[in-house]
């Protein structure tokens, strides 16, 4: 009779527990772990507990003053989507990166261009290449991007003038000497390090905003973590 009445009152204590919602599995591997006395006290305090809605364990409102004084500031960047640009060595090429979805592109002329083989440009032909890009609200970089000898500055400091006047975007330039003439030749016209000015390092992109650069293609060698450390960069 005594053991009857014991397992009834246990049965008992377990069914206030879930009425609580108190973990019944929770009290098993309890009872398997103390005496039947100590394990009956248990039970009793926390179906009180719970029944009488005193603070609980885990209640996360006792812990916000904690969090707020000991939670490092957070600092977040707005999300901002990325520039598809895309090459284009010929109208055929311009007119895939327009269908598909690019959001600029970068072509060169006869000359100046590390793409020599390609179909190319000629300068005549950037007012109405400049024209069908923006009209798909599509931007037009104007690639500049090789070494300048002495007797190629005034070929190059006119094709920074057309390039101004048909409205091209910006040009991307390697050559630093390049960049001084473009500016002088061309004032307003947008400059753009290329990735053949080998720009590796936070000096490296503050040298070249210095004189007058407002985007910097940074060296290919680069990997994709040491990319994403320069763009945090102040």
């Amino acid at each position: 009779m005594r053991r009857r009445t014991r397992r009834r009152k246990f049965l008992g204590l377990t069914q206030d527990m879930s009425s609580a919602k108190c973990s019944a599995m929770h009290a098993m591997h309890v009872s398997t772990c103390l005496p039947q006395s100590a394990t009956g006290r248990l039970v009793r305090c926390v179906c009180r507990a719970a029944k009488e809605k005193k603070v609980l364990r885990k209640n996360p409102t006792l812990y916000k003053d904690h969090h707020a004084a000991t939670a490092p500031p957070t600092t977040t960047r707005p999300l901002t989507k990325p520039e598809v640009l895309a090459p284009a060595g010929g109208w055929e090429q311009l007119r895939a990166a327009a269908e598909n979805g690019a959001n600029a592109v970068y072509f060169g002329v006869s000359n100046f261009n590390a793409r020599a083989r390609a179909e190319n440009f000629d300068v005549d032909s950037l007012p109405d290449i400049v024209a069908f890009l923006h009209e798909r609200g599509m931007k037009g970089y104007l690639v500049l991007n090789v070494l300048i000898f002495d007797d190629e500055l005034v070929a190059l400091a006119r094709v920074a003038q057309a390039a101004r006047r048909a409205g091209v975007d910006a040009v991307i330039v390697q050559d630093l000497g390049a960049v001084e003439l473009i500016r002088r030749a061309a004032p307003g016209l947008a400059i753009h390090g290329s990735t053949q000015m080998t720009v590796t390092s936070v000096e490296g992109m503050e040298f070249a905003r210095t004189r007058g650069m407002e985007r910097v293609v940074v060296g290919r060698e680069l990997s994709v973590g040491i990319d994403l450390d320069l763009r945090r960069a102040p």
